[in-house]
């Protein structure tokens, strides 16, 4: 999202509005008490909600959604930090709910490994497949 002049602030809501050159609404960036960002919401050029992300109060990312245009929840990805604020790991699932993959890093914030999940028909998790920090498959499980 770019940010421009016509940004406007309303400190009584802690929420901050950012438009295009063209006046549509590009973003609006929601503040705690302490003034950190918490949420940010990120709009098309129709004014349709294309993603959410939501901040720890550190500034760190903790979800992020995405909607199609219609406004329905498309995935969301979910991250998790260590107490010196490093990322160890992201989880992403559909927007039924259903985990789709989930990566782990190490303190360095380099990928060790991942795991992908598939589901059947049913909605039952049939085969989950391990990489490594490579993107190499290390190892395929299949659930009956």
């Amino acid at each position: 999202m770019t940010k421009n002049k016509n940004t406007i602030q309303s400190p009584k809501t802690n929420r901050e509005r950012q438009y295009s050159a063209e006046g549509s609404l590009n973003g609006i960036e929601l503040y705690d008490t302490n003034g950190n960002k918490s949420k940010q919401n990120i709009y098309d050029t129709n004014g349709n909600r294309i993603k959410s992300e939501y901040y720890d109060a550190y500034g760190k990312l903790i979800k992020t959604e995405h909607y199609d245009a219609n406004g329905n929840l498309r995935e969301y990805f979910r991250s998790k930090y260590d107490t010196n604020g490093n990322k160890v790991k992201k989880e992403k699932y559909w927007g039924s709910g259903k985990r789709y993959a989930t990566e782990h890093y190490d303190a360095d914030g380099n990928l060790m490994f991942y795991n992908r999940y598939e589901y059947g028909d049913d909605g039952d998790l049939i085969t989950l497949y391990s990489h490594n920090g490579n993107h190499q498959l290390v190892d395929r499980m299949h659930f009956n």
